[in-house]
């Protein structure tokens, strides 16, 4: 991802100069795999409270700088794609998912154990650029498939609450997401676990909720309705599960299903065009491996009701499909 240079910065300071104080907390995360408990070290969330409440799209990334990270961070913006966002009391957050590499991301790791990480009302100084991106308007379609590979995660969650707020407000005509991930390393599906098992809950209880809280019951119309969101997860590599070494795929939970091999994208998609009619959209945050079968696979369908769209970045290819460079 390109980083921000020194006019932009400049800009950016000045846009905060006077203004109430962005803060952002650095959190550990822990992914809970068969009753145990093991921290990430590849991983943290960036929990960001805004000097003042925004009007959050699905898709939006913005541009960060943390000061306090030390080195050249001062001097330095950074894109983080917005991978959900909540009110807690008065104050408005968006979450970050920060992947440990070089430079700002091992500071901003490395903070979380920094005392000064609950500083003022908690958390070191930011600064916030943006927000910016496209609106992709996925709601427009009758089924929606979702591919990511590694971080590029981050990219499709808000698209997936956005799509599941917009189904039970009875503004979208979506009857279908499909979510399609795959990582190097079993413990990497911790970085987003917990807020997968949320959304799946929402749609299970038949609500949702906006971006500040309000809670959108489903209709009496919608009560036999069946639920919208399916997941599919692929595991390359770095296996934890007993269930690795005997089969190859398990399912977590009535709409998770967790394979131990590389995801075929193209034949993925094919499957689920030929199971479900409909307009149907792709959205791709993924290597170019993937955006590659996929875009394959639409050209040879030749179906004016499939539309592909790829977010402003994409996940780098390193040593195999979904890897990221160190």
């Amino acid at each position: 991802m390109p980083q921000a240079g020194f006019v932009e910065l400049e800009i950016l300071i000045c846009r905060h100069l006077g203004s109430p104080s962005t803060q952002a907390t650095i959190r550990p995360i822990t992914f809970t795999l068969e009753e145990r408990g093991i921290p990430l070290e590849d991983a943290v969330h960036i929990h960001i409270r805004l000097s003042r409440p925004w009007n959050v799209r699905a898709g939006q990334y913005v541009y960060l700088t943390v000061p306090g990270a030390g080195g050249a961070s001062v001097a330095q913006s950074h894109p983080f794609y917005i991978a959900w966002w909540y009110r807690a009391d008065d104050d408005f957050y968006i979450v970050l998912i920060a992947q440990r590499r070089t430079g700002f991301t091992e500071r901003v790791f490395h903070m979380k154990d920094i005392r000064h990480n609950s500083g003022t009302r908690g958390g070191a100084r930011a600064l916030i650029d943006g927000p910016y991106g496209k609106e992709m308007s996925l709601d427009s379609y009758d089924n929606v498939l979702l591919f990511a590979t590694g971080i590029g995660i981050a990219g499709q969650l808000s698209h997936i609450a956005q799509l599941l707020k917009d189904y039970y407000d009875l503004s979208a005509k979506t009857k279908r997401v499909t979510l399609f991930w795959q990582v190097d390393s079993e413990i990497q599906l911790g970085w987003v676990a917990a807020r997968m098992q949320h959304l799946l809950e929402l749609d299970e209880k038949s609500q949702v909720y906006s971006a500040f809280g309000r809670v959108v019951p489903r209709t009496p119309a919608l009560t036999a309705a069946p639920e919208v969101l399916h997941i599919y997860l692929f595991v390359v590599d770095g296996f934890l599960s007993r269930d690795s070494g005997s089969t190859d795929f398990v399912k977590r939970g009535k709409r998770i299903v967790l394979t131990y091999r590389a995801m075929d994208a193209s034949y993925l998609a094919d499957a689920e065009l030929g199971r479900h009619g409909g307009r149907t959209v792709i959205s791709l945050w993924a290597d170019s491996r993937t955006v590659d079968q996929v875009r394959g696979l639409v050209r040879r369908r030749a179906n004016a009701r499939v539309h592909v769209k790829c977010l402003d970045f994409c996940p780098e290819t390193a040593r195999h499909a979904g890897a990221l460079p160190a």
